[in-house]
């Protein structure tokens, strides 16, 4: 019977062992996330300003194409609010680092009697919903960096298409003012 216990309470130690590796795994992946939102955020911040700068040079005639121009701000502030709104998704919903303590101590003085092997069991329990919660968040954010990077992505293509375009008139306005 002694074995029995031991056997029980190893399985019950490993099992809320690799939940709780998981977990911190998991956060770990998340602040890498918060880190990416930092980095594509900065990012469109400094392509929007460098797009902003060659929009104001009037030698280039780089406004002449007004479509491109609206097309191109719009997808700077698509992109950056799906990157904000990624960021700021832990701020709504948050993400679960359990076995919350208050809960637990609440649980267990409610069922002491039931012993060792219940409380571990909660706790297994609590943390597996937890990682859950987590994940689905974490698939949230993803989409919304996805979705920003998509539009970006689109975003700099028609630029590259406007850039071209206003290279082609200046070159075409300066062969015609040597000839």
């Amino acid at each position: 019977m002694v074995e029995n216990n031991q056997d029980l309470q190893n399985q019950y130690d490993l099992l809320y062992e690799n939940i709780s590796r998981k977990l911190d795994q998991q956060f770990t992946s998340l602040d890498a996330l918060d880190t990416k939102a930092s980095i594509l955020f900065a990012t469109i911040g400094v392509l929007f300003a460098g797009y902003l700068q060659l929009l104001s040079d009037q030698k280039m005639g780089f406004g002449d194409y007004r479509i491109f121009v609206i097309v191109e701000i719009l997808s700077f502030l698509v992109s950056g609010f799906f990157v904000f709104r990624a960021f700021t998704l832990n701020k709504k919903e948050i993400w679960r680092s359990d076995p919350r303590p208050n809960k637990l101590i609440e649980t267990f003085s409610k069922n002491s009697g039931k012993g060792v092997y219940w409380l571990k069991d909660q706790i297994i329990k609590n943390m597996s919903e937890a990682y859950e919660h987590n994940d689905k968040l974490a698939i949230k954010k993803h989409n919304y960096f996805s979705k920003a990077r998509v539009v970006l992505y689109f975003g700099i293509s028609i630029f590259t298409v406007h850039l071209f375009a206003s290279l082609f008139s200046i070159s075409r306005i300066i062969i015609n003012l040597k000839f």
